[in-house]
């Protein structure tokens, strides 16, 4: 099916190694009919984000491994309703969530992280940003292509040390009050 105009709520959004040359995810869309899987290339992915309500226009449905899932151009996406980002309603205290992702296959071949470019502003080449999980903090500097890795530690061993499963974790991008930027590690919840 061609040339479909959809509107719906984004109620998750996932990377997926589809392709290991350009980056990949899977959300889920809903509207009141019910739900279905929208698959998200490139650019696409920062574009959509979990809670936002979005219009696909001259959107396509086709079959994937089994399940139907829909498709459109960069261009045929247009956001209608931003997502909330606050971690809790008490803002004083809690830092605010600017965006949630999973590295994608080639930041994991290529053991960086790339900043996306809506935080780009907040994370400049040269800066340090500290990366926290479970009470553990390491330190990673942004290089001039705009990409972290850890500073003092080669990936695996940054891994290990803050047991962050690099195919399932999420990274939490927070700003705090005081403007200081920091990623949290959220373990998946996904099973194996």
């Amino acid at each position: 099916m061609d040339n479909l105009e959809v509107v719906g709520k984004v109620i998750s959004k996932a990377m997926s190694p589809r392709s290991p040359s350009i980056p990949h995810a899977l959300a889920l869309l809903q509207d009141e009919t019910g739900s279905i899987r929208l698959s998200l290339w490139g650019r696409q992915i920062e574009q959509v984000n979990q809670g936002d309500v979005i219009r696909l226009k001259r959107a396509f449905a086709r079959w994937y491994r089994g399940k139907l899932e829909l498709a459109t151009w960069e261009e045929n996406i247009e956001v209608i309703t931003k997502g909330r980002r606050e971690v809790d309603v008490d803002k004083d205290r809690q830092p605010q969530v600017l965006l949630e992702k999973r590295l994608s296959s080639n930041e994991i071949r290529q053991n960086q992280i790339y900043i996306p470019t809506q935080l780009q502003d907040h994370l400049r080449p040269g800066s340090v940003v500290s990366v926290r999980v479970a009470r553990e903090m390491v330190s990673m500097k942004i290089n001039r292509w705009g990409m972290m890795n850890p500073e003092t530690l080669l990936w695996d061993g940054f891994a290990r040390l803050l047991h962050f499963d690099k195919e399932r974790d999420i990274l939490t991008f927070l700003k705090h009050k005081d403007g200081t930027i920091e990623i949290a590690c959220k373990k998946s919840e996904r099973g194996s």
